[in-house]
């Protein structure tokens, strides 16, 4: 019964945890966090005296596997700062996986942990690249300078397909602005979770895929089970001068490329500044096929709007989409169908498909310029 509570005390820590990390995206934040933080402190209490620690005050529950997930600042640090050594909670140790997790086969395992864990830390020439893990939820994040985590990717280790983050899931309303696609090209890994979606929704598609940082090639080689295959291809370059230098052709081009937003030549968030130039996705324009779409993801809490009136400078027919903290474009030298006909289109795609986040509820929010 002890353990069992345990248990279930741990996964609340890393729910919890996990919310006040998507809290610095989503609306009102500032307030949301200060709930989950007092949440926090009650489980973290809770599961001191389950495991048979005195109880802790707030300075040491701010010590929790939770802190993990949450930005190691300023709050967090002067917690901990205040909270004596033998206070602090302990996180869980590594334990043994349950007999029936049905983990998919291809990925990486770790030690099974109750709460959540570092599976890896390096710092490459771009980015300092973060992949943790709680229960099967497995996340790639890059720090910032201040230790604050930028989560990029997340997938479920027993469903790698079914994309966590609405923005990735929007992103691909590309197939109802062209329903038959032979060749993708996307600027920016990250986890890997996008690759994981066409590989199962779209298994004959080609995917090339453009990474400047090899340690995040690294990463998701390692612990996300994507690598080249015979559909798929990573490249490791500048996706800029990697556009410039050919001449092919894609029914789309995703740019999801971010680095740390401090890096030189970046903006505040972390989009390389000459990836927004006009003249650039002029170029990007050519790289399409007829009817092709190029797919823009931006966090709403960079100057997005500024980005945004360079490819509608650039491209004569654009729509975007905002979903948690993210807005997505879609940019064009065809026309894109109306209203109704993307809602026709929706419906008998999902209903083919059959994938959690259905394509009809996104038609109603796209936003026409």
């Amino acid at each position: 019964m002890r353990y069992s509570r345990i248990v279930t005390l741990a996964g609340d820590i890393f729910s919890y945890a996990a919310s006040y990390a998507a809290s610095y995206a989503a609306p009102r934040g500032r307030l949301r966090r200060a709930s989950l933080r007092a949440s926090l402190l009650v489980a973290a209490s809770a599961l001191a005296s389950a495991c048979g620690a005195p109880p802790a005050g707030a300075g040491a529950d701010a010590k929790v596997s939770a802190s993990e997930a949450v930005d190691s600042g300023a709050e967090a640090s002067a917690a901990t700062k205040a909270t004596p050594k033998s206070r602090r909670v302990e996180a869980l140790k590594p334990g043994r996986a349950p007999e029936d997790l049905n983990i998919d086969p291809r990925f990486r395992k770790p030690h099974w942990v109750f709460g959540r864990t570092s599976l890896m830390s390096k710092k490459g020439p771009y980015n300092h690249v973060h992949v943790a893990q709680g229960k099967t939820i497995r996340t790639l994040s890059f720090y910032k300078d201040n230790r604050a985590e930028l989560l990029q990717t997340a997938i479920d280790l027993q469903e790698p397909h079914a994309l966590r983050l609405d923005y990735a899931s929007a992103m691909f309303a590309n197939f109802l602005f062209k329903p038959e696609q032979e060749r993708v090209l996307m600027v920016g890994l990250g986890g890997g979770s996008m690759v994981h979606f066409l590989r199962y929704y779209y298994p004959k598609i080609k995917i090339e895929v453009v990474e400047i940082d090899p340690v995040v090639v690294e990463a998701t080689r390692l612990w996300f089970a994507v690598d080249n295959d015979a559909n798929t291809k990573i490249h490791v370059d500048d996706g800029i001068k990697f556009i410039q230098g050919t001449s092919e052709r894609w029914d789309t081009i995703f740019m999801d490329a971010f680095l740390k937003p401090t890096a030189e030549g970046t903006n505040s968030s972390g989009i390389p500044q000459h990836a927004m130039a006009v003249a650039f996705l002029r170029t990007l324009g050519d790289r399409l096929t007829e009817g092709g779409v190029l797919v823009f993801h931006m966090h709403m809490r960079g100057k997005w709007t500024e980005d945004f009136a360079a490819i509608r400078e650039a491209f004569p027919h654009t729509l975007r989409v905002k979903r948690s903290g993210s807005v997505v474009i879609f940019a064009s030298r065809t026309p894109f169908p109306d209203t109704a006909e993307l809602e026709r289109r929706a419906v008998a795609l999902d209903n083919e498909k059959g994938w959690p986040r259905p394509m009809a509820e996104l038609v109603p929010d796209f936003l026409r310029d």
